[in-house]
């Protein structure tokens, strides 16, 4: 099963300060493959440049995925219409965007309001 995470979900998840690595694989009870789309990472680059709150989430979602060396899928499409366009009913999206989970009918992984990771 592959697991998608979008820009607001890493970025969401460093605020919180949640190893979404950990909690995701606490949660799943079969194999599966963190990726996250190439442009996902372009918009936390453009959102790094700052000194805001969200400047500062963004940059430190950087330094994670860095860390983590999670899968880069290769795409030109901004995430949302990656998303849409080209996962398969199995997979997974990590997002906190309300908007992309209502158009996608796959499960959701989202962060609740106590900071836990969650499987809707």
């Amino acid at each position: 099963m592959k697991i998608y995470l979008d820009t607001n979900f890493l970025k969401e998840a460093a605020k919180k300060k949640i190893d979404y690595q950990e909690e995701i694989g606490n949660l799943m009870n079969q194999g599966y493959e963190l990726l996250v789309p190439e442009t996902a990472i372009k918009e936390l680059k453009k959102l790094s440049k700052g000194r805001g709150k969200e400047n500062l989430a963004a940059s430190l979602a950087l330094k994670i995925l860095s860390k983590n060396k999670l899968k880069i899928v290769k795409t030109k499409k901004i995430p949302d219409d990656f998303l849409k366009e080209n996962i398969n009913p199995e997979d997974l999206v990590a997002s906190m965007d309300s908007q992309l989970l209502k158009i996608i009918k796959n499960k959701k992984i989202t962060i609740g309001k106590n900071k836990k990771i969650k499987v809707n």
